[in-house]
């Protein structure tokens, strides 16, 4: 490497004196042709390191600067893992500071390694020039084969050359180890010119060849993945409201180690999950949650379960579900659909929001970094999700992680779904969690000396209040419940700042109800509607329950006179399948509502009208006390297709009434 062999070159004797350590490469330049008398060998140093350019070991320590910054915009945590538990990026001597790549090494010091798991490395090597590409590849698997030795072990697979200088721009060449053979990066029918992101680096290592796919999973294949997984699951005899967080537990072990397997004994395989599993928990200081939630196992029970595990994570590895939960909210979706497969979400007490519904609503309140975001009722953890996505698509993916740190809150009361919650956040890079295991009414989002936290309710109200942007969706009260839908909605605007914005999902008899009318006269004399949704009828089936979609303005008295958005959502793209909605093809949910979310977001943000489309979009005043668009929008015309569809219903109708009556009558 060009920089130790500066470091050697500065250690040298010129002329019976020392070199100063602080010497630059314009110095040593000048030394060396100033001293005829120098001896060869020193003079062959010189040759190989500074080249008589004398500015390529500057150039070389300015690409350092560009590997770290693409390491950076491509989504690593380029801190040091010695130093930092979610570090990714070991930088020349700081590998020596890991025992295990120390030995893997055997002091050699390549550019960078990078951590992709527990037990993956990706080795980086840079040359001056992108006529050395080839070089700094072939160097970057010759430090692979290096670390693979020495381990005994293939731990580093993956191998990254980088060429060029600051005048000619950069280049990189990728390759993956694949059965001992080094197989070049490809992107489509092109080699990958790029660096490679974690999770694609993750999603390498699972593959048979060094060809980068986009993750993608769609709702359909994640409902037929859970039937699979339940069905394996319930003959490992693993109950059914635990067979949610087993797989959630499975997934982050393969997030720690990709290589994970069955092949020791029953009882070191469980192990081996919760060890690797546990790591978050631990690293956030969530050891008590953990404990409550482990994979637990009996002598009577440990070969099934282990079997049962051992054959869903390999579903999960074909699937590339760990590296897929980082790319795209599939976990959201994934757990929805296997909640209901296992008939657990009512045993769980939660019904999730479906996950085009939680993007609706950050996009519709234009959720940004500087938001601080509130979900009372967190579920798991889909709002929250959803907020992350809008501003990873907006900023750079540190920003985005320093605001799921410090500004993405939420509580949730049932144990089981805030570790998934907590395990949803975890996987997009949230490093802190502030994620309360607990009832919201126990707590205030507050602002102390300039930091948002969680402190315990005060009876007077909340003194400081810090969020921004609540979204929620809270639990459907039953007769038994202490706390009615109207509870969580006080709760929720005590949390706001003055024109802060909420939204909920609610059932829409909150807001047409007798029972709910003094309470609906309270909130507007406070606060200020902007808009209402009816949301599709069957948007939880198979639960039954007709809901609306409600945007409020907080501490603005609403003006009796101003205009309200009606929104009426016929059709948001999905189609009910046996005990599932999924969407009716690739895309139909985005088409069906980006003009929706659009006007939304034009109207509660700049206040904006959209034209009005009758029967779907209309602003108009409050004009009755039932406070729900069908009371306030006119008849909604029929699309071509759902006349089709009411027509061949009546059709069908009339012929099975017709088939039943008797002949002559």
């Amino acid at each position: 490497m060009l920089a130790e062999r500066a470091s050697r070159l500065r250690r040298t004797r010129f002329g019976g004196m020392p070199v100063q350590v602080g010497l630059g490469a314009g110095g040593i330049h000048d030394l060396v042709q100033s001293n005829p008398q120098l001896p060869s060998e020193i003079r062959m140093l010189y040759a190989l390191t500074v080249g008589g350019g004398c500015m390529a070991i500057e150039t070389e320590f300015r690409a350092y600067n560009w590997i770290e910054a693409e390491l950076k915009s491509s989504g690593w945590d380029t801190r040091n893992p010695n130093k930092c538990p979610t570090g990714q990026v070991w930088n020349q001597n700081e590998a020596a500071g890991n025992a295990e790549l120390k030995k893997a090494l055997g002091g050699q010091k390549p550019e960078s390694v990078c951590k992709v798991s527990d037990v993956g490395f990706l080795v980086i090597e840079a040359k001056l020039g992108l006529a050395q590409l080839q070089i700094a590849s072939a160097e970057a698997r010759e430090y692979c084969e290096t670390i693979n030795q020495n381990l005994g072990l293939p731990r580093a697979r993956l191998a990254t050359g980088i060429a060029g200088d600051e005048q000619q721009g950069y280049t990189a060449s990728s390759w993956l180890l694949v059965e001992d053979v080094w197989q070049e990066v490809f992107e489509g029918d092109e080699p990958c010119r790029r660096l490679l992101e974690p999770a694609e680096s993750k999603r390498l290592l699972h593959r048979e060849n060094a060809q980068v796919v986009p993750a993608h999973l769609s709702v359909k294949e994640a409902v037929q993945l859970a039937s699979r997984i339940n069905s394996i699951l319930h003959s490992a005899k693993i109950e059914k409201e635990r067979r949610a967080l087993t797989v959630a537990f499975l997934i982050l072990a393969l997030h720690q180690d990709p290589g994970l397997e069955y092949s020791s004994t029953a009882k070191i395989f469980i192990d081996d999950i919760n060890n690797r599993a546990s790591h978050p928990f631990n690293e956030m200081g969530r050891q008590a949650m953990w404990n409550e939630i482990k994979i637990s196992y009996s002598e009577e029970n440990l070969s099934a379960k282990a079997g049962g595990l051992s054959s869903v994570l390999e579903i999960l590895k074909a699937a590339e579900i760990s590296s897929l939960a980082q790319d795209q909210d599939i976990l959201g979706n994934f757990f929805e659909a296997f909640l209901k497969y296992g008939n657990t979400s009512k045993d769980l007490g939660v019904v999730l929001t479906p996950r085009h519904i939680c993007k609706l609503a950050a996009e519709a309140c234009a959720v940004t970094s500087d938001d601080v975001v509130l979900d009372i009722a967190a579920g798991t953890g889909g709002f929250l999700v959803a907020a992350y996505n809008r501003v990873k698509a907006q900023r750079t993916i540190e920003e985005a992680r320093a605001f799921a740190s410090t500004k993405l809150f939420g509580c949730e009361d049932s144990g089981p779904v805030a570790a998934l919650a907590f395990i949803n956040m975890y996987l997009r890079g949230d490093g802190k969690h502030n994620l309360k295991a607990d009832s919201c009414f126990n707590w205030d989002l507050c602002t102390s000396a300039e930091e948002v936290n969680f402190q315990p309710r005060k009876k007077n109200g909340n003194p400081a209040p810090a969020a921004m942007k609540i979204l929620m969706n809270p639990p459907f009260a039953l007769k038994t419940d202490v706390q009615a839908e109207t509870d969580f909605i006080d709760h929720a605007l005590r949390q706001l700042k003055a024109n802060g914005l909420l939204f909920a999902i609610l059932p829409a008899s909150v807001f047409y109800d007798r029972s709910t009318r003094d309470w609906r006269s309270s909130l507007l004399k406070r606060h200020s509607l902007l808009a209402v949704v009816s949301l599709p009828k069957d948007l939880f089936y198979p639960v039954a329950t007709e809901t609306i979609g409600v945007f409020v303005r907080a501490w603005s008295m609403h003006d009796v006179n101003g205009d309200v958005m009606w929104v009426r959502i016929a059709d948001d793209g999905y189609e009910k399948k046996k005990r599932f909605r999924v969407e009716r093809s690739k895309g139909a949910s985005a088409a069906a509502l980006k003009p929706i979310t659009s006007a939304l977001r034009n109207w509660i943000n700049s206040g904006s009208q959209s034209a009005d489309q009758t029967g779907a979009i209309e602003f108009t005043p409050i004009a009755s006390e039932e406070i729900i668009p069908h009371a306030h929008l006119g008849p909604a015309a029929l699309e071509d297709a759902s006349l089709k569809t009411s027509a061949l219903k009546v059709v069908r109708s009339m012929l099975v009434e017709s088939w039943g009556r008797p002949e002559g009558a």
